[in-house]
């Protein structure tokens, strides 16, 4: 029974942090096959909306570092992102461990150029991080984003650092957490494909 809770803990501070932040990659981009071109309105919306580019259906998984006993696991994932008309994201995360334990988080994303913060909204919280890269890449090239902010790790106060690349159909986006006193630590990391 324990053990379940703190599973559960776990899966849903996970996809809370999926949700929390975004990152750089670091100096080695990913590869992707060359996708065909957009249209230019579709190319246009994109860059003027940095949140169009989790929009669609995308499934993968999560891999996650269990705070009680160190041990890291994966697990599939899957996300649903729709654009909003206030050019906010809107995404609904469910992880699914295979021996039902499923975990529903949906949360709404906000991107803003100008003040370089992400705004996320999970729930009944609301979290705001510093962003440093180019949030309104052209839509050809990646969204590569780091995002850097104050939050909690296992109840005690954490410095959060958080990587989102999104290439073509391909996003990764991972964490790293490091309580007061301590070093950095791997926390979480999301591989998702975008389904056509």
């Amino acid at each position: 029974m324990a053990s379940t809770s703190i599973w559960r803990q776990n899966i849903s501070a996970s996809a809370s942090n999926l949700l929390a932040a975004l990152a750089v990659m670091a100096a080695t981009p990913l590869t992707a096959t060359p996708a065909a071109q957009p249209s230019n309105a579709a190319a246009q919306a994109a860059t003027a909306q940095p949140a169009s580019r989790f929009v669609g259906s995308w499934e993968g998984t999560l891999e996650f570092r269990n705070i009680a006993t160190g041990a890291q696991h994966k697990v599939p994932a899957t996300m649903l992102g729709k654009l909003q008309p206030d050019g906010k994201a809107l995404l609904d995360l469910t992880i699914d461990d295979g021996k039902g334990h499923i975990v529903r988080q949906p949360a709404t994303i906000q991107l803003d150029a100008g003040s370089k913060r992400l705004f996320r909204n999970p729930g009944d919280t609301s979290i705001a991080f510093n962003v440093t890269g180019n949030m309104t890449p052209a839509a050809t090239e990646p969204l590569a984003l780091t995002l850097l902010g104050r939050g909690s790790e296992d109840g005690r106060p954490a410095d959060i650092r958080e990587t989102l690349n999104i290439t073509g159909d391909t996003l990764v986006w991972g964490r790293e957490t490091r309580i007061d006193g301590q070093d950095w630590r791997f926390r979480n990391e999301y591989r998702l494909t975008r389904k056509p």
